[in-house]
């Protein structure tokens, strides 16, 4: 066997937003594999995000704040609960226009600096000119005041979007997909927000 083919594929740090927005392809001779956008070719993934959702014993729903993802195994999952912070590594899958992750290996974290810390390892590969421009102090505030509500308002099950519209006006959506995008909040179901603690 060739040294090439004993090999491990890296696991690149990927975001669920890269996963979902590459292409994946598939080919004769080789592994199946997801074009990102920026150009990596990425056959293993090395992801960590908030379980959302237990599905089965085999499958899971996995949130980083910039979109969610299957999370499928042959075997049973471990036992981890909704709202527990998950190291998963393993391959990109697509079936049906799906994507998944079948896993290798997931590991509860237990610390949730860790997915804020993900995020800043992400944003600096993120070439110059994708860059998001750098907030004003201003809307700094804003979204810090908006961060503060979710964090009050929320009773266990989350604070519904119309909540914080209603409190803040239609601006606050933007400032709730900044604060989704860098991992601040996350989605506990479609239109309800969490603070990650």
């Amino acid at each position: 066997m060739a040294d090439e083919e004993l090999k491990r594929a890296t696991a690149y740090k990927v975001s669920v937003k890269e996963l979902l927005n590459g292409t994946f392809l598939r080919t004769d001779n080789a592994p199946s594999f997801l074009l990102s956008e920026n150009g990596r070719k990425i056959l293993r993934v090395n992801l960590i995000g908030i379980l959302v959702e237990i599905i089965s014993e085999t499958m899971w729903l996995l949130d980083d704040g910039t979109g969610s993802i299957m999370v499928r195994s042959f075997n049973k999952l471990p036992f981890y609960v909704a709202g527990d912070l998950v190291l998963v590594i393993g391959k990109v899958r697509e079936i049906n226009e799906e994507r998944y992750i079948v896993v290798e290996i997931a590991r509860k974290l237990t610390d949730n600096g860790w997915l804020r810390l993900r995020a800043a390892e992400l944003q600096k590969e993120i070439p110059v000119q994708q860059a998001v421009a750098i907030e004003t102090v201003e809307q700094m505030a804003d979204g810090q005041e908006i961060y503060d509500s979710i964090k009050k308002l929320d009773t266990g099950n989350g604070v519904a979007l119309s909540v914080l519209t209603e409190k803040f006006g239609e601006g606050a959506e933007a400032y709730v997909s900044k604060l989704l995008e860098h991992g601040e909040i996350f989605e506990v179901q479609p239109g309800r927000v969490k603070v990650l603690e």
